[in-house]
């Protein structure tokens, strides 16, 4: 009995120490984002669709997510109609990184799969910035008519890093509403988002756009 007492604690220890059955575990030399050299690809090019703050992301917004990067991205490019007829040089294709992310939490919004596709607009080098492999990332997201698939709402302004070494925030945006969250605990955006969804329940805030599956019930 002692000896099968002692196998059973040295399981336990080891678990523990593994992080086996805890949950996601963040690997810890995954990149580190430096607000100082911060790379917008779609700055200045008028992609967005609406003013970026924290609160019209999480009006607009399907899910709010904490979730793990967990591959390279998959390049996919759609061609328009008619392309085929057109010359090489004047044929014009639409492209997006698909990336798979894992569900380490759910902050709001109703999200059953344990792993979803985030499509961030254009390739590596166009579009959108895009994330890295082991990247832990909050997300503002939108569903797709694709089965399982996401996007985000308002290009680079609608997802931050939780950066090493001291798992603080990093915006992907280069907007003062949003890089006011660099170097800030997640709580700090938890609580942000936490604060709009109360007004909209108190019906404090005015919005002439369409609202997202989250604050939509909050209004009834």
């Amino acid at each position: 009995m002692k000896r099968i007492a002692a196998t059973l604690l040295t399981i336990s220890l080891t678990l523990s120490l593994t992080g086996c059955g805890s949950g996601p575990v963040y690997n810890p030399d995954r990149w580190q984002y430096d607000p100082d050299t911060r790379v917008v690809l779609s700055e200045g090019r008028g992609f967005d669709t609406m003013e970026p703050t924290v609160r019209n992301n999480a009006i607009v917004a399907d899910v709010v997510i904490k979730g793990i990067v967990k591959d390279d991205g998959q390049v996919l490019a759609t061609d328009f109609a008619g392309n085929d007829q057109l010359p090489e040089g004047s044929r014009f294709s639409l492209s997006s990184t698909v990336f798979q992310v894992e569900v380490a939490e759910v902050w709001y919004g109703k999200l059953r799969e344990k792993t979803i596709a985030v499509s961030f607009f254009g390739g590596p080098t166009n579009g959108i910035t895009k994330p890295r492999k082991d990247d832990v990332l909050i997300l503002f997201l939108n569903r797709t008519e694709t089965e399982n698939q996401y996007v985000p709402t308002c290009l680079e302004d609608s997802f931050f890093a939780v950066n090493p070494p001291d798992d603080t925030l990093y915006a992907f945006s280069s907007l003062p509403a949003l890089t006011e969250f660099d170097h800030q605990e997640e709580d700090a955006l938890k609580q942000a988002v936490a604060d709009v969804y109360q007004q909209v329940k108190e019906g404090k805030i005015q919005w002439n756009g369409p609202w997202g599956a989250i604050a939509e019930p909050f209004r009834k």
